[in-house]
This record gives structure tokens, sequence and C-alpha cells, in this order.
């Protein structure tokens, strides 16, 4: 019989020669590593989970756990985005720029994507970019479907601010 000791260590040989072999088909399959690992379901409770944070301000948490989901599928811009939301929420600016970055990579002219990245410019004091962001979604959103339509009602109100301050003379 073995030891408590001998199990373990039997064990950790194991895990170590399964995880070798998911590396290696990972990398000869070309394919991320939540499709490797068949977690896909799993993954998109996690971000209905993620968003369930967010609702109830565990932004952290959140934050924490949308990271891991990007890992496991960094193809799926929505994870991205939630990902950048969180981010900016627990005062990440700069962080949750890059996340809508890759966002926008995958998904191109997301109005959802767009409006954060354009209200976390204004927080950082980029009105330009910010300005650039919003009006994209205002002329994108002329016919906003109806997942949209909040998006560019957002915008609506955030452009004011993405306006440059002009002083009058005394």
């Amino acid at each position: 019989m073995a030891t408590e000791q001998e199990q373990i260590s039997t064990l950790e040989k194991t895990l170590k020669t399964k995880i070798r072999e998911l590396i290696e088909l990972h990398h000869s399959l070309k394919a991320p590593l939540g499709q490797v690992l068949m977690v896909e379901d799993e993954l998109e409770q996690s971000y209905v989970l993620a968003i369930d944070l967010l609702a109830h301000g565990k932004d952290l948490a959140a934050a924490q756990l949308l990271g891991t989901m990007c890992i496991m599928q960094p193809y799926d811009g929505r994870y991205w985005r939630i990902l950048g939301l969180a981010l900016h929420k627990i005062k990440r600016a700069n962080l949750a720029l890059a996340a809508f970055e890759m966002a926008l990579v995958i998904i191109p002219d997301d109005i959802p994507t767009l409006t954060y990245r354009g209200e976390t410019h204004i927080l950082l004091g980029r009105i330009v970019e910010a300005r650039n962001d919003l009006q994209k979604v205002l002329d994108l959103g002329q016919k906003p479907s109806k997942d949209d339509l909040p998006f560019v009602q957002r915008a609506k109100g955030l452009i004011r601010y993405a306006r440059p301050q002009t002083t009058t003379a005394p």
C-alpha cells in the first residue's frame, strides 16, 4: 500500500504528463487553450458570472475571473470588452484601454466597446480620443440594434464631455 506522500508524488507526475500533452496539443492545433480543454460551456457560464459580479459591485473578482477567461479564450472579444469594463471600474484605466483595444481588434467597430473606451478616455483627460470614439459610435449607431441602443444613447450623453474646453478672456 502506497503512503500518502507516494500517492501525491504519483498524482503530481500524472498531472505534469497530462499538462505537457495539453500544451503539445494546444501548439499542434494552434487553437485557444479553452477550445483544447473543451471548456466552452464553462467559459460561457463564467462570462455570465462575471457580468453578475460586476452588477453586484464585485469588480475586482470580476476582473480576476475575466483575466483568466481571456487567457483561456483570447479570441472572444466579449471577454476583453467586459474585462476592460471591470478594469475601468477598479480604476485601472490604462489596463482597461488595453483590454478595449484587444476587443476592438477582434470585433472592429463594436459599439459597446467604443463607448466604454470613449468614457475611459474622458476620465484620463484624452479628449480627442474620447471624441473620436464617441463620434464613431454615433455614426455607426444611426439605426442602432436594440442591443446597441443604450450605448448610442450613452455616447450622446458623454460626447459633451469630449469637447475641448473653451475659455473666455476677461
